[in-house]
């Protein structure tokens, strides 16, 4: 995926309109349009600020990475003392059983939490 469609990707993953990212980056909408269709590229420091809008890396955006959090949200602690470093590592310790079962919990988990915010929606 390009720089242009991982913006606009972002972009539109928060419902915001090209006019009101533009606002935020303080630039122009034909700017940003310029940016997601490729016709353009913006400037380091603009890079930056989306990275800052989205919560992502620059090397997200730069397609990089497929990693979208960035360092500071990784050392954040989720549970107790535990941080994404520390659940990573301690499921890169695991045998590939154990590592197997893990991910089929995540991934019944997060099927679980996609039904919930449908049904929540719907109410």
């Amino acid at each position: 995926m390009i720089l242009g469609e991982i913006i606009k990707d972002l972009r539109e993953s928060k419902n915001y309109t090209q006019k009101e990212l533009a606002k935020l980056l303080n630039i122009t909408p034909a700017c940003l349009s310029k940016y997601e269709t490729g016709r353009s590229l913006p400037t380091p420091e603009t890079l930056s600020q989306i990275a800052d809008i989205f919560n992502v890396t620059v090397d997200y955006l730069l397609g990089r990475t497929s990693l979208k959090i960035d360092y500071e949200t990784l050392k954040k602690p989720y549970a107790k003392s535990f941080n994404a470093f520390d659940l990573l590592n301690d499921m890169i310790e695991l045998d590939s059983t154990n590592r197997k079962l893990l991910v089929d919990i995540l991934e019944r988990i997060k099927y679980y939490n996609d039904s919930m915010k449908i049904t929540t929606k719907k109410k």
